[in-house]
């Protein structure tokens, strides 16, 4: 199984998960709420944050646009977590809330497997969940960009 073999390279690695939330916050509608939060530039100051502090890192992706990860993202010892579909996508949470570092999107799947982590060292997120009417939700150790 994928996740097994994953898990098992995960073990002693200072593994870092990175969601990258697209899909629905594309649509124009759902834009106006979550859109633009989340951007390259966002990415690009989180992985600086974590190039600083972690020797080595593994970084796994989980994104609902893999082929956005694919041509955006070009980081050695780089994992894209594509093989959890439907109803296994549960298991991408696990496998994210295993990981010693988290880069967050602006999305509940995010969150909790960030909540739900208990090893993590560093989580770093937005600094707003939402465009307007943003929740208090954020971790005062999280890492705010």
């Amino acid at each position: 199984c994928q996740n097994l073999s994953l898990l098992s390279k995960m073990e002693n690695a200072n593994t870092v998960a990175i969601h990258v939330r697209r899909g629905d916050y594309l649509n124009s509608e759902v834009a106006s709420i979550y859109g633009g939060i989340c951007t390259e530039e966002y990415y690009s100051k989180a992985l600086d944050i974590i190039r600083s502090k972690v020797k080595n890192p593994m970084y796994i992706f989980f994104s609902d646009d893999t082929q956005y990860v694919k041509d955006t993202f070009h980081l050695d010892n780089m994992t894209i977590v594509d093989w959890n579909k439907g109803e296994n996508s549960i298991f991408d949470m696990y496998l994210m809330s295993r990981c010693k570092y988290m880069i967050l999107a602006n999305s509940s799947f995010s969150y909790w497997a960030a909540r739900l982590n208990e090893k993590v060292e560093d989580v770093i997120c937005p600094g707003r969940w939402f465009n307007k009417n943003s929740p208090d939700i954020i971790l005062d150790n999280w890492i705010k960009i």
